[in-house]
């Protein structure tokens, strides 16, 4: 048994420990369920309200852990929030003795970034220190070989549609 944490963004936008009691479940066969009641239900309208209705969030489904990413995927097989069944919930998680804490950041896609060329810098736009933090994270993110031949394969099959910019606007960048 293990006590847990869930760290949200509130609507001040900085991250803070969520003020909220329940359970996360996570079985050994991959099976996982949340049922979270928040304290003060209005106070919750904001950070994620996406997830609960009325001050609860209630969901179950399955789960893959990536022990090197330091993340889980939770597949949302049903919820109280209707719209959450059938998507695949991303979650970065840290470890500290019993402690579980669950945070809502990836930095997968900079991770991908960085690997393609030494010479590319990613530079994604934040005003909040704990985004910057988050996005820091991607230098810890290790992709093998592997996991980038997957994410291009991924990526081949979708179909890009318009241009970067309007005509008008892509004429003035010279190309």
């Amino acid at each position: 048994m293990a006590t847990g944490r869930l760290d949200e963004e509130g609507a001040d936008g900085n991250v803070h420990r969520a003020d909220c009691s329940g359970l996360l479940v996570y079985t050994r066969d991959g099976h996982m369920a949340v049922q979270v009641m928040y304290r003060d239900p209005q106070a919750h309208q904001s950070g994620s309200a996406q997830y609960a209705q009325g001050g609860y969030e209630a969901s179950f489904g399955r789960y893959e852990i990536d022990e090197r990413a330091h993340n889980f995927t939770f597949h949302v097989e049903g919820a109280l929030v209707r719209s959450l069944i059938g998507k695949d919930l991303t979650r970065v998680f840290e470890l500290s003795g019993n402690q579980m804490t669950v945070k809502a950041a990836n930095p997968t896609a900079l991770a991908w970034l960085l690997a393609q060329k030494p010479w590319i810098v990613p530079i994604p736009g934040t005003t909040k220190l704990h985004r910057l933090e988050e996005n820091l994270g991607a230098v810890a993110v290790e992709l093998t070989p592997d996991d980038l031949r997957e994410i291009d394969a991924a990526a081949s099959k979708i179909t890009i549609q318009g241009a970067r910019y309007p005509e008008d606007q892509e004429k003035l960048t010279g190309r």
